[in-house]
Order: structure tokens, then C-alpha cells, then sequence
């Protein structure tokens, strides 16, 4: 009850307790779990307890069974509840809702304390041979916000400690179930031995997207990234395709595909993707309604699809 208490403390970004406080600010300053801050928190402040009260009485006083145990568990119990407070954060979130405390004159304790401005992400799905790469690059170099494609390779590989080779080759063809809950773990849990090299990888790749969601905005290119962050409310959501003629063209022109083989592997490139995001999400990934805009690349040119996207970010960004 009190771990589940202070989950609630916390997602609701309320004024705390100065223990729970210190644990907090500790937390976002170190990068690590709240959990895990507040069993080294509470294991301190009981070695403390045990050295003072042997230093000034000679003996071990108020410290017993009851204050050892709560030391020891409180922490883990908050790892286990925490993820259970997501949808309050989300809700909280786009509900624009800024939490704190009620001074004694009505006005709010925290109120002269601006809220740093909130990432949003844009996804982009895409056909193999539409261009989504090039796209993503020219979207983010315009709006000055990171790009994330094959960068993402190396990041999963030293997250999954798989070698980069392995993870450009099976990524995208990736047998074996996962579910949902797994990839909603804490990304600094080390990955569940009993997993597959190849959910492993999936495993890896969204707790690596999810932490980048969480701290600067950006543009992030296929790996599910859509299903990944669909309960964030400033997550936009992106597909590009083409006709045939136009995919083939360009897997020729700028892939250096040989013609005689362009359309064949346009085509099986484009059924492994469909494969694999149907797999890990049981959503089509061609399904047009799960995005918040799809554009021929075949009949928009970039610079006019960058603009109707930077119009979205823009408006995200006032959400936000």
C-alpha cells in the first residue's frame, strides 16, 4: 500500500514528502529507475540509523523488524507497481494538466516554475523504395531535431549485445512472440534470458525507442516505432508509399538494385515488413488508419510532404 502510494506520488507530479522528493530529483538527475533510487535511499538512511544508535546509546534502539523490511521492499514493490501509473502520466499529459501544490493564498506553490517544453516524435513508416529515409533526413534537418534510421542498428546491437550484422539482417524478418507488456518494461532492466536472440532484439529496439521518446523530440524511420508509441499523446505517426513503377525506379536509381531484380525485391522487402509489423503489433501495417497522415511519394514531391508534416509537428508542439 505504501509503494502503490508512492507511484501515485509520483506519476501525478503532486508536491511530495522530502524523502520521496530527494528520490525523485535523484532519480532524473542519475538516469535511474525510482525504484531503484529508493532502495538505496532507504537501505542508507537504516545503515545510518543503526551506526548512530550504536555510536550515541551503545546499543540498537527504534530500529526492528517492521523498519528493516520496509527498507528492503518498499523499493522493489514501487518497481513492480510503477508501470500501472503509465495512463495516469499519459492522461495527465494530454490533458495539459501542470500539478503541485495549493499555497496558503490560493496560488500554486510551484507555479513560478516553467515546464520544460515536452518531446514530440514523428514516426515514419514506409514502403520499401519511397524514399522514407531521405524524407526522414530533410524533415528533421528542417525542423533541427534528431534523425533516427540505421543509427538504430548499432543502438540495438549494444543493447541486446547482438553484433550489428546480425541486427541489419534479422530485424526485420524476426519469427518467435512477444508480448506487449515486455516492451512496456523499464528499458534498463536487463533482457529476459528466456527470450529469443530475436525477440530480444525487438525487446531491445523499443525500450531503445521509448527512451528516446522520452527525452528530445526527433524523427524516427520504421521499427515499429508507431505501435511502440502509441499511447503517447505526442507521437505523430507517418506512412509513405508508392506505385510500383515508382518503387522499382528508385530501388534501381538510388539503391543500386540491379533491374533485373529491382521489382522481385521491392516486393519481398515490402511483404517481410508487413510480416514482421503484423506479427509484433496484430495490426496491418498498410492500414491507413493508423496513422495520422499517408502520402504518395510517387505524386508529392519531399519538400511539399515535409511541409504538410512540419504543420502537424507544429501543432503537436502547441499540445505539448
Amino acid at each position: 500500500i505504501l509503494a502503490w502510494g508512492i507511484c501515485l506520488e509520483v506519476a501525478a507530479d503532486v508536491t511530495m514528502v522530502s524523502g520521496e522528493y530527494f528520490v525523485h530529483i535523484a532519480s532524473k538527475r542519475f538516469k535511474k529507475e525510482f525504484g531503484t533510487v529508493k532502495i538505496i535511499f532507504d537501505v542508507s538512511l537504516v545503515v545510518l540509523a543503526l551506526f548512530f544508535s550504536l555510536l550515541l546509546s551503545g546499543r540498537i534502539e527504534g530500529l526492528r523488524e517492521g523498519t528493516v523490511i520496509t527498507a528492503l521492499l518498499t523499493g522493489p514493490f514501487v518497481r513492480l507497481l510503477n508501470p500501472g501509473t503509465a495512463f495516469i502520466k499519459t492522461w495527465v499529459a494530454s490533458k495539459g494538466i501542470h500539478t503541485g501544490a495549493t499555497a496558503g493564498n490560493g496560488s500554486s506553490a510551484v507555479s513560478d516554475i516553467s515546464e520544460p517544453q515536452l518531446p514530440v516524435i514523428i514516426t515514419i513508416s514506409r514502403e520499401y523504395g519511397s524514399g522514407g529515409h531521405l524524407i526522414g533526413q530533410q524533415l528533421a534537418k528542417r525542423l533541427g531535431i534528431k534523425f533516427y534510421d540505421k543509427e538504430l542498428i548499432r543502438l540495438a546491437a549494444q543493447e541486446s549485445g547482438m553484433s550489428e550484422e546480425w541486427v541489419s539482417e534479422k530485424e526485420q524478418h524476426l519469427p518467435g512472440s512477444l508480448l506487449y507488456q515486455m516492451i512496456m518494461q523499464d528499458y534498463e532492466v536487463p533482457i529476459e534470458k528466456s527470450l529469443s536472440p530475436e525477440d530480444a532484439l525487438f525487446v531491445a529496439q523499443s525500450r531503445i525507442i521509448r527512451n528516446i521518446a522520452s527525452k528530445d523530440s526527433c524523427v524516427i524511420v520504421g521499427r515499429c516505432a508507431d505501435y511502440i508509441l502509441k499511447d503517447n499523446p505526442r507521437c505523430i505517426r507517418i506512412f509513405l508509399y508508392a506505385d510500383t513503377a515508382h518503387k522499382t525506379e528508385r530501388a534501381i536509381n538510388e539503391y543500386g538494385i540491379s533491374p533485373d531484380s529491382a521489382a522481385k525485391v521491392v516486393e519481398q522487402t515490402n511483404r517481410a515488413r508487413s510480416i514482421h509489423y503484423h506479427h509484433f503489433t496484430g495490426y496491418r501495417w498498410d492500414d491507413l488508419r493508423n496513422y495520422h497522415l499517408a502520402c504518395d511519394t510517387g505524386t508529392v514531391d519531399s519538400e511539399q510532404i515535409c511541409s504538410m508534416i512540419e504543420q502537424l509537428y507544429k501543432r503537436f508542439n502547441r499540445k505539448a
